[in-house]
């Protein structure tokens, strides 16, 4: 035999070979997660669901649903409280934030959500302020809250007070910001079935 036929001979033994490799892999071997086991034989008949799918293998169980846990829904009262401490965020960062160009319109788009003496409070506020002159160099003041912890909240009689806590970053001109932490108190009163701060 000379090189070139023994040459064929190998190749034609390789492709064989691999060939041979390729039908196992289709035909005989059992890829993983494609078997799925039989049932543990159990003899108590009370047994859950939930245990017989604990006894699969985790690539096949990650496809089975599993039960919830029946949590219950939030109370009328909790949910209320959850969103008077949103709104007790979005109020402080509002009103603590402002710029001497804006014509206190932090305070004043925040009127509908106060209560009659505390949009007279506003009023004063803006009025004596405005008085100031302008000195032709940028403030503002950027706030942020950080978090709200609840001291009172009474849904019955009307009252909740929140303690919010703020980053401020206070910017003066062209020189670098100032970043303090404060915090602010609000007050909600219920008036006609509307929680407004007071």
């Amino acid at each position: 035999m000379n090189k070139r036929t023994t040459r064929n001979i190998i190749l034609i033994i390789i492709i064989l070979l691999l060939l041979a490799a390729v039908i196992y892999f289709l035909l005989m071997y059992k890829f993983p997660g494609t078997v799925i086991p039989k049932p543990a034989n159990n003899s108590t008949t009370g047994q859950t669901s939930q245990t017989k799918e604990t006894q699969l293998p985790a690539t096949v169980s990650s496809t089975v649903p599993v039960k919830q846990a029946n949590i219950p829904p939030p109370t009328s009262d909790a949910i209320t409280q959850t969103n008077l401490e949103k709104t007790a965020s979005s109020f402080a960062e509002r009103l603590g934030s402002y710029s001497n160009q804006s014509n206190f319109v932090n305070i004043s788009d925040l009127k509908a959500l106060m209560t009659p003496s505390m949009q007279a409070w506003a009023n004063k506020t803006i009025a004596n302020n405005q008085k100031a002159a302008y000195s032709g160099i940028y403030q503002g003041m950027l706030t942020k809250a950080v978090s709200v912890d609840t001291k009172n909240f009474d849904n019955a009689g009307g009252r909740a007070d929140m303690l919010v806590h703020t980053q401020r970053i206070s910017t003066i001109g062209t020189s670098s910001p100032v970043t303090t932490y404060q915090d602010i108190a609000i007050t909600f009163v219920k008036q006609d079935g509307n929680w407004l701060v007071d």
